[in-house]
């Protein structure tokens, strides 16, 4: 319901409330196990989840313009991948290595394992990705409305990329795949369209590459 209250500095929260408490007018679930909305006027720079917390609703923390790196607990265990839609300033997020569902790489977000590139968190003029070796899947959003990202490497070992994975990334004019054989199209939406195959020769030019990502 705040998503684009951009201007919003503070929630406050009637004691009696059975539902909702406020943290340093930041809104959370009243028993402080999930965090629904940081406030995106707030001065600091870095914000610490405490912990406690186990889930981070989704739009948590839009917009936040000054904010530059954001901390999850061992306890976090759901942080979406639109909870920091159109943070500009942010440079990326720091995760407590006993957190059993998620690592930071480089300031960007992981499955636990590392095998799953989840969410580019990391916000700048210009964003030159290079995907990890071992990384074997791209989440669904990962790079969704990143629009500084201006080239990704996909390493070798990727063999999935979910659902608008890098849609709406109007920066990105290079993608190297390492791999560029075996891979597909699956279309979304209509009945009557069809997996589209991939020529190796196509994803060989990085700009090609790119606009089948984008």
């Amino acid at each position: 319901p705040f998503e684009s209250c951009n201007s919003l500095k503070e929630i406050i929260v009637d004691p009696q409330n059975e539902y909702y408490c406020s943290i340093n007018g930041n809104l959370f679930s009243k028993d402080k196990s999930e965090l629904v909305f940081y406030t995106p006027r707030k001065a600091q720079t870095e914000f610490i989840i405490p912990e406690g917390v186990s889930v981070v609703h989704k739009s948590a923390f839009s917009h936040c313009e000054f904010l530059k790196n954001i901390v999850l607990p061992a306890t976090v265990t759901e942080f979406p991948h639109d909870a920091i839609m159109f943070c500009n300033s942010l440079q990326g997020i720091s995760i407590d290595e006993n957190n059993p569902i998620y690592r930071a790489i480089d300031g960007n977000l992981y499955s636990k394992d590392g095998k799953t590139f989840l969410k580019l968190c990391v916000s700048d003029e210009k964003i030159d990705l290079v995907i990890p070796d071992g990384v074997t899947s791209i989440s669904a959003f990962a790079a969704y409305y990143c629009d500084d990202l201006t080239s990704v490497v996909i390493p070798e070992t990727v063999n999935f990329i979910g659902e608008s994975a890098f849609s709406q990334c109007t920066s990105l004019s290079e993608a190297v795949f390492e791999n560029t054989s075996g891979w597909c199209v699956i279309p979304q939406g209509g009945k009557f369209q069809s997996t589209k195959n991939l020529e190796k020769t196509e994803l060989c030019v990085p700009t090609i590459a790119a606009e089948y990502l984008s």
